[in-house]
């Protein structure tokens, strides 16, 4: 708490939109940009494997946060305020840091598959960046962050060999997918023997919905790519850029105008995400690639 003090003292208006801006790389937004460029337009298995440290780092972290529930750092008596703007993203228990979390699965994952010393650098100061973020916003303390970053480690080192694993079956990827959503869905039943009602461990509840739909996804994704799909992803890069700019616009507006009318459809219930979040990955995974004929034609 001492440092989040220190930091408020220190801020200043330049700074504080530096670190609202940096803070976004560690939130779902930006990770959806960057996994769903790779997939489409680079390497998808490599994209799909991205996708996976993202999915059991967002998993193991929330089960952290349900179990341990630890308030954010300005409820506390004589707190750091935080930043104006950042409280808004800052959902759910405090303890670990899940914008952390994001940010070591995202660029170390990079760092895994590009396996280039340059990046390796470049990686770990933009997840630096990300981690002291969260501390200057005066959003999470010190324990969160370094936690975050000690799990986050431990898990890429752990798909690292995993997936040396799953390169031996011919599903390897969308058996780890598999494991992650039953361990998701034995967690899901666990905690709903939780009665708090609390809005951190509702929180907790519809990111769970949201991981377990991409799971099923994901896996759907794989088999249909396997077995009927084969998508190519290369193309000439104004047709990559043609085939990120509508592909976001459809994921967005799938993931805006279909949350409301699914809740209505499931009186509230959280796995109405669940069936969004699901829909999001098959329409990414499967659907779409179909059109990526149209860029392999003529090139």
């Amino acid at each position: 708490m001492e440092l989040l003090k220190s930091l408020e003292q220190i801020r200043t208006p330049f700074f504080d939109q530096f670190f609202l801006l940096v803070t976004k790389m560690g939130e779902e937004l930006f990770f959806t940009v960057v996994i769903l460029a790779v997939i489409w337009c680079i390497d998808k298995k490599s994209g799909y494997r991205m996708f996976f440290i993202f999915t059991l780092g967002s998993f193991v972290n929330q089960m952290l946060k349900l179990i341990f529930k630890i308030p954010r750092p300005w409820t506390y008596e004589n707190a750091a305020k935080p930043v104006e703007g950042s409280v808004e993203a800052a959902t759910g228990y405090s303890f670990p840091s899940g914008h952390t979390q994001q940010g070591v699965s995202l660029f170390g994952s990079i760092a895994m598959f590009l396996k280039k010393s340059w990046v390796y650098i470049i990686m770990a100061v933009l997840t630096l960046l990300v981690a002291f973020s969260r501390m200057y916003l005066g959003v999470h303390t010190p324990l969160d962050v370094f936690t975050s970053l000690a799990v986050g480690i431990v898990l890429l080192l752990l798909c690292y060999f995993i997936f040396r694993v799953a390169d031996k079956y011919k599903y390897g990827d969308a058996y780890l997918y598999a494991i992650v959503a039953l361990a998701i869905t034995i967690a899901m039943i666990i905690l709903s023997f939780d009665k708090t009602g609390s809005a951190e461990y509702l929180h907790g509840i519809e990111n769970g919905w949201k991981l377990l739909g991409c799971c099923i996804g994901i896996i759907i994704s794989i088999v249909a790519d396997i077995k009927y799909t084969h998508f190519e992803v290369k193309a000439k890069w104004w047709q990559q850029l043609i085939k990120l700019a509508v592909g976001l616009g459809v994921v967005i507006v799938i993931k805006t105008f279909l949350k409301q009318p699914l809740l209505d459809l499931f009186n509230q219930n959280p796995v109405a995400d669940g069936i969004r979040y699901l829909l999001i990955i098959v329409f990414a995974g499967c659907l779409y690639p179909l059109c990526f004929r149209i860029f392999t034609k003529k090139r």
